[in-house]
């Protein structure tokens, strides 16, 4: 029987894909970024599905690539942001994975992310952002197995998540 998924869960830029490369790395795993996946199944970038098809259409997308959870037993998979703020998204990967949520405050993860080109950073302004966060952060602190500070660098947030391994 394969080990169960690490599933990292938090906030836009508090480190998810990053982290998540490292720790697959660290453990000899295999990597799945979930917003590769669904860019993947939609063949399009993840800003062409937000202004092609709509945020409603990607959350679907997002809810059918978290349904696949089953089969990535044994993975490091990377949550998207806005994964866990939808029930069923939750309880599949607290069902099937241990979910880590990577802890990073507002202004750590604003700064990693300004400068990108992701649909919720260009179409919002800081404050509304900020909003956004405090919004999603009791959902990531609820529904999560274990909690890891985000705000070191890389090696240092995968030295934590395999201390609680």
């Amino acid at each position: 029987m394969q080990e169960r998924a690490i599933v990292l869960s938090g906030f836009m830029g508090c480190g998810k894909t990053t982290v998540g490369k490292a720790l697959a790395e660290a453990l000899s795993r295999p990597f799945c970024d979930l917003d590769d996946e669904i860019a993947r199944r939609a063949g399009m970038p993840i800003p062409r599905i937000f202004d092609a098809l709509g945020e409603d259409t990607f959350r679907q997308l997002e809810r059918e690539a978290l349904g696949s959870l089953p089969s990535l037993e044994g993975f490091v998979v990377a949550s998207g942001g806005g994964a866990f703020t939808f029930p069923d998204n939750w309880e599949a990967a607290k069902e099937h994975a241990l979910v880590v949520f990577l802890d990073a405050d507002f202004p750590t993860c604003y700064h990693r992310v300004k400068d990108s080109d992701r649909p919720i950073v260009r179409r919002s302004t800081p404050l509304q952002l900020e909003e956004l966060f405090r919004s999603r952060y009791p959902l990531y602190q609820a529904h999560c197995h274990r909690t890891v500070d985000a705000s070191p660098l890389p090696p240092q947030v995968v030295s934590s998540i395999r201390a609680l391994l």
